[in-house]
């Protein structure tokens, strides 16, 4: 008996897949590149140096790390749904944890070869003097934990989802939730008074990865004392939300690809949901025939009226972000960095949104026919 099949099976495929080899050195080569930019552009004494460059690159790969979800396996379960495969896959003996560790396998490789391709270049700050070797174990022991907690949580999220966009929604907002979420919710229970102020909420900035990395920055001894029984912490939950994430999936999946007959409830979900979406019949053919002259595609993808509402939205939170923080702190808030940072953030959402938008019509297009549909036209 084969223990793991698919596992084994995925293994063998990707070691013959010339991506697996090439993420590798691309992500050896980017981690280099940004090494001697970050060192020649830091403006700090050489004794120094190494420990900024540390850090810089270790934030960074721990955003990458906290990204890896939501670009690998967020869509790869609800794909296998809509594509009507995975009912095929428990016709057979396999198991959910067969399917689920077999997905992730295969999605996750690419992210954890490159992982392991940028070590060497994170442990070059230990030559230049300024970085213990603790600190270096340690960090490599939180971008590991946070790749596979985002990897997991992806996984979580496809095996509930099957519109790819959903799925993607939502692994951000689960991992989002995790990361600063519950620690914000520690934050406002101790503002309003539900928790006692004389000890900080630290239960609540355990289950974050971000806990765990400040950690491995105190180490440095540079942002404060390093608390050992707290990282132990912080790490053994956050193994534990893989555990939970991956037999979550591993018991639903077996259940999730079955169609259920919709009912009345359903269906008056479905229907409101699309009158919200898509409007009246009067807004739909007003706006059929505007943009139908101008061009069919831009009907096509321009029917959601809701995309244009979520932007407003998403600026609107932005401002009230920004007025919660100017009545917070006044003095410091209108500084030039603060206000910098503030908008750069703000404006990368748009943009990271506004690119997954452009191609993600022609995606799903091309996955459903419609793509070849349409070329089949005078378009």
């Amino acid at each position: 008996m084969t223990v793991l099949p698919i596992v084994g099976r995925e293994l063998k495929v990707a070691s013959r897949r010339r991506g697996t080899y090439w993420m590798r050195f691309a992500s050896a080569l980017l981690a280099v590149i940004l090494f001697v930019w970050i060192y020649l552009a830091a403006d700090v004494p050489a004794a120094t140096a190494g420990r900024v460059v540390f850090i810089s690159l270790s934030v960074l790969a721990f955003a990458l790390c906290g990204l890896a979800g939501v670009l690998t396996t967020s869509d790869c379960l609800s794909e296998e749904k809509r594509e009507g495969t995975l009912g095929l896959l428990f016709l057979t003996d396999l198991k959910g944890y067969d399917v689920v560790l077999g997905k992730l396998v295969a999605n996750s490789l690419a992210a954890f070869y490159g992982l392991v391709a940028i070590f060497p270049v994170l442990a070059l700050p230990l030559l230049m003097g300024g970085v213990p070797l603790r600190s270096f174990a340690l960090l490599l022991v939180v971008l590991v934990a946070t790749l596979l907690v985002s990897l997991s949580a992806g996984i979580l999220v496809s095996t509930f989802s099957r519109e790819s966009r959903r799925a993607s929604g939502g692994t951000v907002l689960l991992l989002l939730f995790i990361m600063a979420g519950i620690p914000l919710l520690g934050v406002f229970l101790t503002e309003y008074g539900f928790i006692s102020a004389s000890s900080p909420p630290e239960k609540f900035l355990i289950p974050s990865p971000a806990f765990a990395l400040k950690q491995v920055m105190s180490s440095l001894k540079a942002t404060g004392p390093f608390q050992a029984s707290s990282f132990r912490l912080s790490v053994g939950c956050l193994a534990g939300m893989v555990f939970l994430f991956l037999g979550t999936s591993a018991v639903r999946l077996p259940r999730a690809w079955q169609d259920k007959p919709e009912g009345p409830r359903s269906h008056r979900l479905r229907m409101l949901r699309r009158r919200l979406t898509l409007g009246n019949v009067d807004y739909r053919r007003r706006l059929r025939d505007r943009l139908l002259a101008i061009n069919p595609v831009l009907w096509l993808a321009g029917r959601d009226r809701l995309k244009r509402l979520l932007v407003w939205l998403l600026l609107g939170i932005g401002a009230l972000g920004w007025l919660w923080g100017f009545a917070e702190h006044r003095s410091s808030w209108m500084e030039f960095p603060i206000s910098v940072m503030f908008l750069l953030l703000l404006h990368s959402i748009v943009k990271i949104w506004l690119a997954s938008e452009a191609c993600r019509q022609l995606v799903d297009d091309r996955r459903s026919g419609a793509l070849e549909l349409l070329l089949a036209t005078p378009l």
